[in-house]
């Protein structure tokens, strides 16, 4: 992998919105919460009134901050997901390859850029949005800054229910099971062989999540995989079913016959533990924890 360098009092942070807008005083409260850590953070002016449709301006208003934001900074912090990120794909291959790698963190429609930084083998975090970033609990934000600040090796999450038992090792690899799908057959579906998959998602009903991963599964990209997490997936129940969306993943993971933990916090509620995607980690499904190997900064 390469790796970029910690996070530090020094280093240059931009905002950047590839997604959809976000009402601007969460993400000033988000900006605050940096603040308060001795963080510096710089945006352009007109972010916070930035609109086109339901997009967080137009497709060249949005890379070319995202791109001098790569270019010029140390640091990414991605203010909202939604939708938009996918436009950006076809023209970060080249930024990718040939700038040193940068840290970016966000969650949600993130995931897509995630998965281009992976291609490139540069880790991402799966972290709290800076909208919601004012929301999360003290020890949240502390474990997304010892991730940043070469300070996760050794970090443990704990899972709530193992849904087929055993241990593996693997590259963590994933993020919203939606933007996952859509990136099926395209240049930036991550390959998942030997990785630990992580999924999530909110507002999907239930047979939207089975479709879902039922598109994941025809697509054989995950014949090799060596595990999976499951995080939140909030307001995801059908009103009045007899069903539960829980049920209908876990009999989807369990035909894989790997280890399977449901329930780590990460994802869209609060709290959201950040995750190193591409570090490796360690999954005990049956003492339901999820353990980082390395760090993803050096």
């Amino acid at each position: 992998m390469r790796l970029p360098l910690p996070l530090s009092v020094q280093s240059k942070i931009a905002v950047v919105a590839p997604s959809s807008p976000a009402v601007w005083s969460q993400v000033d409260a988000g900006i605050q919460v940096l603040h308060n850590h001795h963080l510096l953070v710089n945006y352009s002016m007109n972010l916070p009134s930035r609109r086109y449709r339901y997009l967080a301006g137009t497709l060249e208003e949005r890379w070319a901050e995202f791109e001098y934001a790569y270019v010029n900074s140390d640091v990414l912090f991605c203010v909202r997901g939604g939708y938009g990120a996918m436009h950006l794909l076809p023209r970060l291959d080249t930024l990718f390859k040939c700038m040193p790698p940068k840290l970016v963190i966000g969650f949600s429609d993130i995931t897509a850029i995630g998965c281009a930084l992976l291609k490139h083998q540069i880790p991402w975090v799966h972290g709290p949005l800076l909208s919601v970033l004012a929301d999360e609990k003290s020890d949240s934000v502390q474990h997304l800054l010892s991730i940043l600040k070469k300070q996760g090796q050794g970090l443990v999450m704990q899972g709530k229910e193992t849904f087929t038992p055993g241990f593996s090792q693997g590259r963590l690899v994933g993020g919203s099971l939606s933007l996952l799908a859509s990136l099926c057959g395209t240049p930036y579906f991550p390959c998942l062989d030997n990785c630990i998959l992580f999924l999530e998602d909110v507002g999907e009903k239930t047979y939207r999540i089975d479709r879902l991963l039922t598109q994941l599964d025809l697509s054989g990209c995950l014949r090799l995989i060596s595990g999976i997490v499951l995080g939140y997936f909030n307001k995801c129940e059908t009103d009045g079913a007899s069903y539960q969306t829980q049920e209908i993943i876990m009999e989807w993971a369990q035909q894989y016959r790997v280890p399977c933990l449901w329930g780590v916090l990460a994802g869209h509620a609060s709290p959201h533990f950040a995750l190193p995607m591409g570090a490796m980690v360690a999954l005990d499904a049956q003492l339901k924890t999820l353990t980082f190997l390395e760090d993803i900064v050096s």
